[in-house]
């Protein structure tokens, strides 16, 4: 065999193949594209299924919501209510109690204004019998001095002092 047989043998095996390369590529696309024709049928309506699932449970967690909404504002009203007659009951309850402290104190501080004054006035008794008692006690040192001068001028026929 010579080189030109050979690149005739190899010149027709190559156009053998690529009539099978093309033919396979042929069948090779329209199988590709079938079954991207097949997927997309199935993705869309996989995505309608999706969309029509996510609307009904849209809906019902709607629903859902609105009832626990309900619920809840029903409860909070009740707290609310219960919350308000409580607090009532303690604002009464500690207005006795502090009505009842303030009086005490009231009582303590009258009591104790009493000690204070009574303190005061045997305090102010005492002093104005100390003044007495200095006003007496000068007193009667100067009608001393003057005795002892009068007798001193009677004796000596002057005053020491």
């Amino acid at each position: 065999m010579t080189p030109q047989d050979l690149k005739q043998i190899g010149a027709l095996i190559q156009s053998k193949l690529d009539k099978q390369t093309q033919a396979f590529d042929d069948k090779l696309d329209k199988q590709t594209q079938a079954f991207d024709d097949k997927l997309g049928k199935q993705t869309e309506s996989f995505n309608k299924k999706l969309d029509k699932q996510a609307k009904d449970f849209d809906r019902k967690l709607d629903k859902q919501t609105e009832a626990f909404d309900n619920k809840i504002d029903m409860q909070t009203e009740t707290l609310d209510n219960k919350f308000e007659k409580h607090s009532k009951v303690m604002v009464n309850y500690v207005a006795s109690k502090l009505s009842i402290y303030d009086e005490r104190l009231e009582d303590k501080l009258l009591s104790w204004k009493s000690e204070i004054i009574d303190a005061v006035d045997a305090m102010a008794k005492e002093i104005a019998d100390e003044r007495d008692f200095r006003d007496i006690t000068t007193q009667q040192i100067v009608e001393n001095r003057e005795r002892t001068d009068k007798l001193e001028k009677k004796v000596f026929g002057k005053s020491i002092a």
